[in-house]
């Protein structure tokens, strides 16, 4: 198993890969010409910049609240949460798109990902 500041390093890398990403596809797509692959790329580099910085946040706070070095226990936690995470944020993109995101609507999801955070913990 490698070690959790190796997965640290591997996570900071890869966010900043995808939030490239996103600046690129931002600059070189329009939405009104744009295909299914465009969006498909647009939405995975927002779904792995934001598992890798809440990741990355997670850990940090984790290391600060427990005040003992990063274990795989605490890299579990983060990884778990950081996708659901990331599963928000492209899933409100995605009702935003639709015009379906209203409060209600983002309630009930959040509910629904914290209830899913409570059954699989």
């Amino acid at each position: 198993m490698p070690r959790v500041a190796t997965h640290v390093f591997f996570s900071i890398v890869i966010t900043l890969a995808a939030i490239a990403g996103i600046f690129l596809v931002v600059m070189r797509f329009s939405p009104e010409t744009g295909d299914f692959w465009q969006f498909f790329v647009l939405y995975l580099s927002v779904f792995v910049a934001g598992y890798g910085s809440s990741h990355i946040i997670g850990l940090i706070v984790r290391r600060i609240l427990s005040g003992s070095p990063l274990r795989h226990e605490h890299a579990r936690g983060a990884n778990r949460q950081a996708m659901l995470f990331g599963v928000m944020i492209v899933s409100l993109l995605i009702l935003s798109s639709s015009k379906l995101l209203n409060i209600w609507s983002a309630g009930l999801l959040l509910a629904i990902l914290v209830l899913l955070e409570l059954y699989i913990q």
